[in-house]
């Protein structure tokens, strides 16, 4: 019996050893190397191994921490610990975390071929009883989401990919798997730019005896952590998914996994009927325009007609905007389904980095990322998020929420307004600065003070004369001869509260000698003669 081996080393020296051993040793097949702990589990997804010899030394973590790890992810496969001395480490220890045999160092051909043998072995038997796929046993095992086009082009694939990833985020122990059921029309291969050449059709041929194993050679692992089921390359073999392969192999894909997002297209066949019959959730992607609502309702419809889903069915609105002449409001009472709270507003410029590179996480951090966001979490299949309440944290979707542009344009409106008020206290400061100049001038034309004491008397008049708030400000009095000038501050916003800007204004008055007083009339100018 070969037994495929996987070795986590970060040594080159016992690494090639090692190699050279397994050549030797006849029954180990040493299907990869690897140096970091990191790697060891998308390794496992492109290298799968029924036994993993780990070095004492791999690090970063200790090596009991790293074997308690792989048994949580990955209990089917035996794990054998590589030491320096293995009379002197602990047994005990590594026989708790998982461990079922330590091999020692400098390797002996024999130590090698035994310890996997019989690591190999365990692993292999436990396989054989936890593979077998059994259709009813798993009915409810993980969530199964289905995501519908009401017709083509409104976006379906594009929101059932940023879903799934969205789940895959939400947590680093999630396992979710993508499939493209739109097996003639499929767009998944181009938004991931895979080159896998597996597809569901090779799991069509193996549906009646399905395992584990089979499953996991059939998916593509995605570096974001996401695996993907692909549509056949060639739209012909579409027509070999029937309706119970495709429900044992959704069944066993939903027995691996902990979310899988079903994308089947706008064209009913069988699988995607059995697809959205077998859903926990089914969401149509509508656009909102009479055409597409139609659609919908063609679809729904025909759901019912075939029995194959009646209720439950939500509408996921794409491509919102507030300038179209359907709102999203209006949209649940032309389609017979309830529509998400959630809105995907129209924005394909945040799109179209990830759409045409099939990088999806080139997707600008936005109003259509946030509304993805949104979904995926009514949809339950990502935790609620906490969100701060400030204004620049408010949602920015198409349901009539304040976005960051509106709060832009609000602060913007209020710094305008502060400034004409600004310059209304302005021009209302320069009003009283001449009413007060020529009320000074007049008292200077009969009183018979000088002076510093003049200029106090004066600074009175001028208080008593300005309204409540301006005379509680600085106010400034001089007289000159003939003339006052009178200089007040101009508020801040609201009297009592200063600015640096003041206001000058002057008056003159013309004195004449007579009776034990001086006559005078106030004029807003300067007069006198020779």
């Amino acid at each position: 019996m070969i037994y495929r081996v996987l070795l986590a080393t970060g040594d080159p020296a016992i690494a090639r050893e090692f190699a050279a051993v397994a050549v030797e040793a006849g029954n180990v097949d040493l299907v990869d190397i690897i140096t970091s702990a990191g790697e060891l589990v998308a390794a496992l997804s492109t290298a799968p191994a029924d036994v993993i010899v780990l070095h004492e030394d791999l690090g970063p973590l200790p090596v009991l921490d790293i074997a308690r790890e792989l048994t949580v992810r990955v209990p089917e496969v035996g794990l054998v610990m590589l030491a320096r001395d293995a009379r002197q480490t602990l047994p005990s220890a590594a026989l708790r975390v998982g461990f079922r045999g330590i091999i020692g160092l400098p390797l002996s051909l024999e130590d090698v071929a035994t310890t996997v043998a019989d690591t190999g072995a365990w692993a292999q038997a436990v396989r054989a009883k936890i593979e077998r796929v059994d259709v009813d046993a798993v009915d409810g095992a993980g969530t199964m989401l289905v995501v519908a086009g009401a017709k083509g082009g409104v976006g379906t694939t594009t929101i059932a990919l940023h879903l799934a990833l969205e789940a895959v985020r939400a947590g680093a122990q999630r396992r979710v798997c993508l499939v493209d059921l739109d097996l003639q029309a499929g767009d998944v291969r181009s938004y991931l730019d895979l080159t896998h050449r597996r597809s569901v059709v090779d799991l069509v041929e193996v549906a009646d005896d399905l395992t584990g194993r089979q499953i996991d050679d059939g998916l593509y692992a995605h570096a974001s952590g996401l695996r993907v089921l692909l549509p056949p390359a060639h739209g012909e073999l579409a027509e070999n998914v029937r309706g119970e392969a495709a429900r044992r192999i959704l069944a066993g894909i939903r027995s691996r996994f902990d979310v899988v997002v079903v994308d089947v297209g706008t064209v009913v066949t069988e699988g995607s009927a059995v697809a959205a019959e077998i859903a926990d959730q089914v969401v149509v992607v509508v656009t909102p325009d009479v055409a597409c609502l139609r659609a919908a309702n063609r679809l729904l419809a025909l759901w019912e007609r075939l029995r194959i889903r009646k209720e439950d069915v939500g509408i996921v609105v794409n491509r919102a905007s507030r300038k179209g002449e359907i709102q999203p409001d209006l949209v649940g009472k032309l389609v017979d389904a309830t529509p998400l709270r959630t809105t995907v507003p129209a924005d394909f410029r945040a799109l179209e980095a990830a759409t045409n590179t099939g990088v999806p996480d080139r997707l600008e951090d936005g109003r259509v990322r946030r509304a993805l966001e949104r979904v995926a979490e009514e949809l339950r299949l990502v935790p609620p998020r906490r969100r701060g309440g400030g204004l620049w944290r408010q949602s920015q979707d198409q349901s009539g929420h304040i976005t960051l542009d509106s709060a832009a344009m609000m602060l913007t409106i209020g710094l305008v307004i502060l400034l004409l008020w600004e310059l209304v206290l302005t021009g209302f400061t320069a009003v009283l600065s001449t009413h007060a100049a020529r009320e000074a001038a007049r008292e200077l034309a009969v009183s018979e003070l000088s002076g510093d004491e003049l200029d106090a008397h004066l600074e009175e008049i001028v208080r008593s004369d300005l309204p409540s708030g301006w005379d509680e400000g600085p106010v400034d009095v001089e007289a000159i001869e003939d003339r006052v000038i009178v200089r007040l501050t101009v508020p801040a916003l609201a009297p009592r509260q200063w600015t640096p800007l003041q206001i000058d204004a002057e008056a003159g008055t013309v004195l004449e000698s007579g009776g034990g007083g001086r006559a005078a009339t106030p004029s807003a100018e300067p007069e006198g003669g020779p």
